[in-house]
């Protein structure tokens, strides 16, 4: 494996798209570090520092990956943050604000994605998906 990057695959745990690129990309001896976001805080952690660049690691229980290391990022269904269960609902939307903030900021700023997290958000938006369509010549349904 040598100098070879690590591609991050941001995922649910038994996404089955996922599992085959993870699998071909084992098969072509590409490192792989896959979590899922929504295991943030509580088992998946960041350790993260600004320095020309983001330093530190994700990391899960017996696994890490150090950031400066990763490659390509591929974004694909992850849950919802997993927050204790003692949280009122305001310290819930509060820490899963802060989560997606502080966690989602750090891997947003990564240079190379296979899919954004910040370009499926606007994906999502089916006028914005009309008015894209209609601009580059697509015939595209009036009402």
């Amino acid at each position: 494996m040598g100098d070879e990057r690590t591609v991050l695959v941001l995922t649910q745990p038994y996404d089955v798209t996922a599992d085959y690129v993870v699998a071909e990309l084992a098969a072509r001896d590409v490192p792989v570090f896959r979590c899922d976001p929504g295991d943030f805080p509580q088992r998946l952690t960041l350790v993260a520092r600004w320095g020309e660049g983001w330093h530190g690691s994700l990391r899960l229980p017996g696994r890490r990956t150090p950031l400066h290391n990763l490659g390509c990022a591929y974004y694909r269904r992850p849950t919802a943050f997993e927050l204790p269960a003692h949280l009122t609902d305001e310290e819930r939307r509060w820490a899963a604000r802060e989560a997606r903030m502080g966690l989602g900021g750090v891997l947003a700023a990564h240079p190379r994605w296979l899919n954004h997290p910040n370009d499926i958000a606007r994906a999502e938006y089916k006028p914005s998906q009309l008015a894209a369509a209609g601009s580059v010549g697509l015939s595209v349904p009036r009402h």
